[in-house]
């Protein structure tokens, strides 16, 4: 882990309601001063909000991914909830049923390309998945640094 961004300034482990005051108040970012500064790209987001989905359905995956971290930042504002592995707008979430899905369009690209569809995938593993668009190993490919998965979901 030394050499990866995540080990810079890695003080605990904390749950998920604080994934977005970690990542603001840590040295990994380089403290950017504005929306183009900085080391880190946009993709270090990609798992921090619920935002984030709603940003790549407004922009498109490529108006997400480009720029650096600070870029939209201010658009980044609530940490991982419900809707980051829930549909919350279903009909079946409203009842009070679980409604899984996947929110982050290239977890569901990754899961297509080996023959593994998450509405083909049975309860346990759709569980499963929707813990792996984020818990899962990836890296920052291309000149918008976009999010890929690295062997485990897609063959390399």
């Amino acid at each position: 882990m030394g050499r990866l961004r995540f080990a810079k300034d890695y003080n605990k482990a904390r749950g998920h309601f604080y994934a977005l005051d970690d990542v603001r108040q840590t040295l990994r970012t380089g403290g950017p001063t504005d929306p183009k500064s900085g080391p880190m790209p946009m993709a270090c987001w990609s798992c921090k909000s619920p935002d984030v989905a709603r940003v790549i359905d407004e922009r498109g995956e490529d108006g997400y991914f480009e720029g650096k971290w600070a870029r939209l930042g201010a658009e980044i504002s609530n940490p991982i909830g419900c809707a980051d592995c829930h549909d919350t707008r279903s009909d079946k979430f409203k009842n009070g049923e679980p409604e899984l899905a996947l929110t982050r369009p290239y977890v569901e690209r990754a899961f297509e390309a080996i023959g593994k569809k998450f509405d083909e995938q049975s309860r346990l593993d759709k569980q499963a998945s929707v813990c792996a668009q984020c818990h899962v190993e990836y890296y920052f490919t291309g000149p918008t640094k976009a999010v890929k998965s690295h062997g485990i979901w897609a063959p390399q």
